[in-house]
């Protein structure tokens, strides 16, 4: 559609360097207001774009060196890394069984704990010297074990479901206990075992340092960083570690009734590549009895003002 002439004139005006000729003859006529407030309005999200820009810019060029500087720690060698640790947890077969199995195949409490104690424990404390305390364990390559192992479960509450009275009536013989599905508000966090000789009290705690753990069950929100925590420092020697590890079988640290969630947790420094590696390996169980695997290794630098100086030197 052609605009009138005194309209086209009256494009001028808006112009940052118009036609005093021009100007002078639109103003007898007039702007039409429509195009006059589509106008403005360009200019203000032109000027809001424009600023934008330049706060983008910078984070890009920061973000460019920081990927630069590290790209070391995200590729190359640094898988070979993390899989020497993942591959000897994840892929080992439990021992002295009739199936072979892995933590993939894990599908009860017998097999957890068969995974525990015959994979988990050989592996992160040195078996070939039993009776010996090391301050320092490189179980794969230069991965050095740091601070704990760290033993994690939720388990669901009693009545945190409701059973169906026509096949479960108040007066009959048969336990009306229900466990539903992991839920933060229906936990149980009375202390367990009870009245079992020989067997520590494991106290629930809410919280404890780390991060959520999201799974593949549980994705909103994920597990908390508490529960019924055991841990086990890496000073022990291998024969205390499977001890202990034994007494969570013979206490029932794990079942397939209230569990829903159980963890093993712990750091390694690898000083070749001057980073961390955190392991998590856990099992979601479902209210309706799966054992869901699930295993995250992940690795990271801790910057120090050792970090400082190259830094600058991109600047």
């Amino acid at each position: 559609v052609k605009m009138p002439e005194q309209h086209v004139h009256g494009v001028s005006i808006l112009q940052k360097q118009p036609d005093l000729h021009d100007a002078a003859e639109a103003s007898k006529v007039g702007v039409p207001y429509d195009f006059l407030i589509d106008n403005i309005d360009f200019r203000l999200r032109s000027a809001r774009l424009t600023n934008d820009l330049w706060v983008y810019i910078p984070f890009v060029v920061v973000f460019v060196l920081f990927v630069l500087m590290e790209r070391e720690v995200l590729g190359g060698q640094s898988f070979f890394l993390v899989n020497s640790l993942q591959s000897q947890l994840v892929e080992n077969e439990f021992p002295n069984v009739q199936v072979l199995k892995t933590f993939e195949d894990i599908a009860s409490d017998g097999d957890w704990y068969k995974w525990f104690e015959g994979v988990v424990i050989p592996f992160l404390f040195d078996s070939s010297i039993p009776d010996t305390s090391k301050s320092e364990h490189y179980p794969a390559g230069q991965n050095l074990i740091l601070g704990n192992l760290r033993v994690r479960t939720y388990k669901a509450g009693n009545q945190s479901c409701e059973v169906n009275t026509v096949y479960f009536p108040e007066n009959g013989t048969v336990p009306r206990d229900c466990y539903g599905a992991f839920d933060r508000k229906n936990l149980d966090k009375e202390p367990f075992p009870k009245n079992a000789p020989g067997c520590d009290l494991w106290e629930y705690q809410d919280s404890a340092p780390g991060v959520p753990t999201t799974g593949k069950v549980v994705q909103y929100r994920g597990y908390p960083t508490g529960g019924y925590i055991v841990e086990f420092p890496f000073n022990m020697t291998y024969n205390e570690a499977l001890a202990k590890a034994k007494k969570l079988t013979e206490c029932g640290y794990v079942d397939n009734t209230q569990t829903r969630f159980v963890t093993v947790e712990f750091f390694a420094y690898a000083p070749n590549f001057d980073s961390f590696v955190s392991a998590k390996l856990f099992m979601e169980v479902t209210a309706g009895g799966a054992w869901v695997s699930n295993h995250q290794f992940r690795l990271f630098k801790v910057w120090t003002k050792n970090d400082i100086g190259p830094l600058v030197l991109f600047f």
